[in-house]
Parts: structure tokens; sequence; C-alpha cells
């Protein structure tokens, strides 16, 4: 995306982390750690229910890699967001984990126009 659409990825740098991956976290971690905690009392299974639920939200997307990758986020952001409590800190992460995706060309994985 750098070199075939500069503008669009500065953008996309600055945008995505505040207009997608905080209020992603917001729902993914500070709602489903708040209202499953007595479902899963053990941290551990909250992170694997986290994470696997975040990666079933990237079904649509109509390839494999969205899920697996969302999955495995999912699962860090949930171990992040037990440690450190902070929505803000796991958002800026997704933010620039999601940046680094979109940098190495991966993030049409992630980019609804690739639905067929």
């Amino acid at each position: 995306m750098p070199s075939t659409h500069p503008q669009g990825w500065l953008l996309l740098l600055l945008l995505y982390p505040i207009l997608a991956a905080y209020p992603q976290e917001v729902v993914f971690r500070g709602f489903f750690f708040q209202r499953y905690r007595p479902l899963f009392p053990d941290p551990r299974v909250m992170i694997l229910a986290s994470g696997v639920s975040f990666g079933l939200a990237h079904v649509f997307y109509g390839n494999w890699v969205a899920p697996v990758i969302a999955g495995l986020g999912g699962l860090l952001f949930g171990y992040r967001y037990l440690r450190s409590k902070s929505l803000v800190a796991v958002g800026m992460e997704h933010g620039l984990w999601g940046n680094l995706l979109y940098t190495l060309g991966l993030g049409w994985f992630f980019y609804s126009g690739c639905i067929s």
C-alpha cells in the first residue's frame, strides 16, 4: 500500500488506530471482559474466548487469513488487556499491529472490498 497508494496509506496510519482499532478494543476487550467474566473465571479461558470471538468477527471477509491473524491478535490483545487493564494501551498496540499489516501488504485481507 505505501508504494501504490501513499496518501491513502498515510491516512490509514493516522485514522485506523482511532476509528477501527480502539472501538474494536472497547467491544472485544472492555465489554467482553466485563460482561462475560462470570462465565470465564479462569483468565486463560477468558483470553482464549476473547481471541476466538475476535477471530470469528473477521470471518465475513471471505478468506481464511483474516480470522486466523485476528484470532492470534485477539489472544495477544486479551493477554495485554488483562495485564495492563488499559483499553488505551491495547488500542494503541492493536493500531500499530494493524498499521504494520497494511504496510506489509496484508491489509487487503481485512478490507471489505475483497468480499466477492
